[in-house]
């Protein structure tokens, strides 16, 4: 019976791992995970971001440039604005331009203005829309609260543009149509024509800039709206009518002393006469006659031949 031969077990060189195989091999879950997070940039950015707002935590409250129940309650639907770097070509600093809504005391119209200072060029058609978008979407909001619709409201835009270098600006009525169809040369003729209906000549260069945006919204209404400002008087209260004698350009003379509420509609006072109320005076000379109009006012008329 024959044995069969048994061969040898094959022999493994020893292998020798070098010094950053050992580290890898060797290494941690944690410290693979490192490995491969710092291979990508932008990770490590956020990380480092991150690293940074945590660290801040400490001094937040002397960092912080409001406390903590700080409101606005006068910008509560004022959108979002541009972080700006650079004013005028120079930097700045991140800054916004302010943005202001006034109530125009002759028209009783709501003005909206915000700084611009945009050059007049390619992208300024597309700028200034933008600008009059948001304004006007504020005028929205803020008239909606008062029972407005969008339909109801006018719209007026105006631009005050200077040459660059100029000390003051011109305001100009901007058509948004022909600013759509002609662009950037449309803001230049509207300037030249401005200057040249107020100077009498045309301005000195076209480097011109857009320093402010305007914009004017109105809802038209009844125009009898005054008519219920009327004064409520009623005539004839007792004790409201007393005479003395007063020093009147050198003379004296007899004077009526009439307490306001007592003035009904139309009816009048004949000078020289003092008309009183709380918060002012109003003196009637001789020849003047003082009515109340159907308003509520007081009108001041000279007779005739005085």
């Amino acid at each position: 019976m024959s044995v069969p031969a048994v061969l040898p077990a094959p022999t493994v060189p020893d292998r020798v791992l070098t010094r950053e195989q050992e580290r890898f091999y060797f290494a941690s879950q944690w410290r693979l995970i490192w490995w491969r997070l710092k291979k990508h940039r932008l990770a490590m950015v956020s990380l480092w971001f991150l690293v940074a707002l945590y660290g801040v935590i400490p001094f937040v409250e002397f960092l912080s440039p409001y406390a903590l129940r700080t409101r606005h309650p006068d910008y509560v639907y004022f959108p979002p604005q541009r972080v700006r770097l650079f004013h005028d070509g120079r930097f700045g600093g991140p800054f916004v331009y302010g943005a202001t809504m006034t109530l125009n005391m002759e028209t009783l119209k709501r003005e909206y203005r915000e700084t611009g200072f945009l050059p007049v060029a390619g992208d300024a058609p597309g700028r200034i829309e933008e600008a009059f978008s948001r304004m006007e979407a504020e005028a929205r909001r803020e008239l909606a609260g008062y029972g407005s619709s969008p339909d109801e409201i006018e719209w007026e835009r105006h631009l005050e543009m200077r040459s660059r270098g100029q000390g003051f600006e011109l305001r100009a009525a901007v058509d948004l149509d022909r600013l759509r169809a002609e662009g950037h040369r449309y803001l230049v003729d509207l300037f030249e024509e401005t200057h040249r209906t107020r100077y009498g000549t045309s301005p000195a260069n076209e480097n011109i800039e857009v320093v402010t945006y305007r914009v004017v919204a109105s809802v038209p209404g009844p125009r009898n709206v005054f008519d219920q400002l009327h004064s409520g008087g009623h005539g004839g209260k007792t004790g409201s009518t007393e005479e003395d004698a007063v020093h009147f350009r050198g003379e004296r003379r007899s004077c009526r002393f009439v307490w306001r509420e007592s003035l009904g509609l139309g009816e009048s006072v004949q000078g020289l006469a003092v008309i009183e109320e709380p918060t002012a005076t109003t003196l009637v000379p001789p020849g003047w006659r003082a009515e109340v109009a159907r308003t509520g006012a007081l009108e001041l008329s000279k007779d005739e031949g005085a």
